[in-house]
């Protein structure tokens, strides 16, 4: 059976994406991520595209021009975060006006349960460019404790197969 991945990019990899992988360059690369967007299978929350707005112009517009990818909160994800601050009150930032971190925690967890409502055998991974420490409550840690694959820019591109 083959895996299929979808992707919940946080807002550092997409700064990321621009200031390590310009598109006047890495034509290929920014193909096959709107190759991934239009099969839904490189998504986000629209809090992702808040914090942008207020950071990196490039990526704001790029993202502002892929709104579709970016998805709104739910009922689902409001009880789940719930059950996220209880578990893991540091992944709330309270010094942000919008945090997106724990949105995408959420959402990977929303799209899991309806797939398995639906019985479908897609893989939700969490790409940021945040990296694991034990001592530190952030996204791979948290993705940690809860199951969910979480993996960076690189990760995603090995999962895919591309060669640049």
């Amino acid at each position: 059976m083959n895996k299929t991945f979808v992707y919940i990019i946080d807002t550092c990899s997409i700064i990321d994406l621009f200031r390590l992988y310009p598109p006047d360059v890495f034509s290929k690369l920014w193909k096959n991520l709107d190759k991934l967007v239009k099969e839904g299978r490189l998504i986000s929350h629209r809090f992702v595209l808040d914090e942008l707005s207020k950071k990196s112009d490039p990526a704001f517009k790029w993202a502002r021009e892929r709104r579709t990818m970016f998805k709104d909160v739910t009922h689902e994800q409001t009880k789940i975060i719930k059950n996220i601050a209880t578990r893991f009150p540091e992944i709330i930032d309270p010094d942000k006006d919008v945090d997106a971190d724990p949105w995408l925690i959420a959402l990977a967890l929303e799209k899991e349960k309806q797939q398995r409502l639906l019985h479908k055998t897609e893989i939700k991974v969490i790409i940021t460019e945040e990296r694991f420490k034990p001592n530190r409550i952030n996204i791979p840690f948290v993705c940690r404790q809860l199951g969910i694959e979480c993996t960076n820019l690189i990760g995603l591109m090995r999962k895919e197969g591309w060669k640049l």
